[in-house]
């Protein structure tokens, strides 16, 4: 491909000489082009589709090494080594570590209160299930955190629900808004357990509503492995067009 280059008419060449050839486009300068130009038109694409997508919102790290991660085999650790694990979270920079599930044992309690008051860089939160004793031990564990957390959490799938919980999915709705976990913290996080096998209207009644009672990170966890990446993408896409809440609370996965 050529170009013709523009010319200044006080430089023109006399009568008759030689005049210099078009000076053409290099590949690479059309290709770069070339690129730029399809760059800004999916961007263009993009922000048209997502105007208001997380994506383009601060990506937190929430690190569970403390809690789920030490239910791996092998991996369970004694307090001295709890806050060992969480000083190296904190020097690595996570923005949230879940330092345990404070109800679930006299010893977790006590590692999720003991890391609570040693970190300051990070948000220390502790797991609790939608249910008052669990929420009253973790705000006592965390509250001498700099930036305490209560992460709350309740199984929304139909088989959970019936054969786990015994409960209708009305009784769930309405446990997990009882929580009333905001009047010990401001910083509260709701998981709605199994949520890749939950119905997605389900799952947008439910977020709606904890997010009227103070939730303000939604956590969508692929609990038990059930999904792909692309199936998990159309899905937190769709309960996002299904619930509008979410636009103003900060969506989570759990993978």
């Amino acid at each position: 491909m050529v170009s013709r280059c523009r010319e200044n008419p006080a430089a023109q060449p006399p009568r008759g000489a030689a005049r210099k050839a078009p000076v053409p486009l290099h590949g690479h300068r059309l290709k770069t082009y070339s690129k730029v130009i399809i760059a800004q038109e999916r961007q263009k694409r993009y922000k048209k589709n997502h105007k208001k997508c997380c994506f383009l919102k601060k990506i937190k790290i929430f690190d569970t090494t403390l809690r789920d991660g030490e239910q791996s085999p092998g991996c369970s650790m004694n307090l001295k080594e709890k806050i060992e694990m969480a000083k190296q979270l904190e020097r690595l920079g996570v923005d949230i570590m879940e330092a345990g599930f404070a109800a679930s044992s006299p010893g977790d309690f006590k590692s999720v209160k003991t890391i609570a008051e040693t970190v300051k860089n990070c948000t220390v939160a502790s797991l609790a299930r939608a249910v008052p004793n669990d929420v009253e031990r973790a705000a006592e564990a965390v509250r001498n955190a700099v930036s305490p957390r209560i992460h709350t959490f309740i199984a929304t799938s139909p088989i959970h629900m019936e054969y786990k919980l015994l409960m209708t999915p009305d009784q769930v709705v309405e446990s997990a808004v009882a929580m009333y976990a905001k009047s010990f913290v401001s910083d509260i996080e709701f998981s709605a357990e199994d949520a890749t096998r939950s119905d997605v209207e389900f799952l947008a009644r439910i977020f709606d509503a904890v997010i009227k009672a103070g939730a303000e990170t939604i956590n969508i966890p692929d609990t038990v492995g059930y999904t792909t990446p692309d199936e998990y993408y159309d899905f937190i896409m769709a309960i996002r067009k299904a619930c509008p809440a979410l636009d103003d609370a900060v969506i989570s996965v759990h993978c």
